[in-house]
């Protein structure tokens, strides 16, 4: 089994982190590993309004930065609006889509920002699944959180 730590999270790890990605890819440079793992310890959501300017001007496509929302939130444990963050499950050999805040009209919000209906994005997906499969993805996301601590 594989932990995923959060080097942003916890950054007495970062040193290791750096180590690590060194070892494994060693034709680039060690300040690039250093810089991106310091940045990423220091990184804030400050960034957010000058994203949201930019997708205003027509500089970011309103799609990806949905997407970013969406991975926002579920970083930050909560539900996602539209849909485009989720987890495959080896042993039931099923992809889940985390929690939504209004699965009622995801595809009406997802048209909003120039994303395809959900059904298109994925295959096998359908609200009565969705709602099934709730209590298994949000149990995912609290064990995600908890190991995130």
């Amino acid at each position: 089994m594989i932990t995923i730590i959060s080097v942003r999270q916890n950054p007495e790890y970062a040193v290791k982190a750096i180590t690590y990605f060194q070892q494994s890819w060693p034709e680039v440079a060690p300040v690039i590993y250093q810089d991106c793992i310091s940045n990423a310890i220091n990184a804030k959501n400050n960034l957010y309004p000058l994203i949201l300017q930019a997708e205003k001007e027509g500089k970011i496509l309103s799609s990806n930065v949905a997407i970013l929302e969406d991975r926002i939130a579920v970083r930050e444990g909560r539900p996602q609006t539209y849909g485009s963050q989720g987890f495959y499950d080896p042993q039931t050999k099923k992809n889940y889509t985390y929690p939504l805040t209004d699965p009622e009209n995801i595809d009406t919000l997802r048209k909003s920002r120039g994303l395809q209906p959900m059904i298109e994005y994925k295959k096998d997906w359908s609200i009565e699944d969705y709602n099934t499969n709730l209590a298994k993805a949000e149990e995912h996301l609290k064990k995600i959180m908890n190991t995130n601590k």
